[in-house]
């Protein structure tokens, strides 16, 4: 578990914590008993920012998971890439917004 990764997850989404320490969605809505999703170790979780990712997400998974970016679509290497771990999906993640990890 990496609370600090889940915590920068949450505010590149745009969530924010008030002073009780509740989260709250980037619309404002509280969280569920005010708890983050457990980002950096559910795929569900992962889903929250996966749904609407774009393309320069996917080339920064395959290069958290392989070590390279893609420069072609050989089938292998995104088989690896659909096996990324939550928290290689939550790296790759603030590498695309530009946080440091």
């Amino acid at each position: 578990m990496n609370p600090e990764l889940r915590i920068k997850v949450a505010e590149s989404l745009g969530w924010t914590c008030d002073k009780d320490g509740y989260w709250q969605d980037k619309h404002g809505d509280s969280l569920i008993n005010g708890l983050l999703p457990a980002f950096d170790t559910s795929l569900d979780a992962c889903h929250e920012f996966e749904k609407d990712a774009p393309d320069e997400y996917w080339r920064e998974l395959h290069n958290e998971v392989l070590g390279f970016y893609p420069n072609s679509r050989e089938i292998n290497n995104w088989i690896a890439v659909c096996k990324a771990t939550p928290e290689q999906r939550c790296r790759a993640w603030l590498k695309m917004k530009g946080v440091d990890v």
